[in-house]
């Protein structure tokens, strides 16, 4: 799994939270959210293709299973489950 990229977004989003509404400082605090939310999505996406196409070059037949996120997620380990996006894998 890839790990988050640089700074933890939550440092940053708890800075945007302590900026004035309106300010420029809050304008480009938002930017960088929003930057680092996007590269972390982008570095989840990536890793998920490159998994899922090591299977299909190993492997001749896979089998696909549906699996029920959201009950999986009302469970205790839906910390372990929600960072790893089991439900985009397919």
């Amino acid at each position: 799994m890839p790990k988050t990229c640089g700074q933890q977004p939550e440092k940053k989003t708890k800075a945007l939270s302590r900026k004035q509404k309106g300010s420029a400082g809050r304008a480009k605090t938002r930017l960088l959210v929003a930057k680092r939310h996007e590269k972390t999505g982008n570095a989840r996406s990536d890793f998920q293709h490159k998994l899922s196409r090591q299977y299909i070059d190993k492997n001749p037949a896979i089998i696909v299973e549906t699996l029920k996120v959201k009950n999986m997620i009302k469970t205790a380990s839906r910390q372990s489950i929600l960072p790893m996006c089991h439900g985009v894998a397919l």
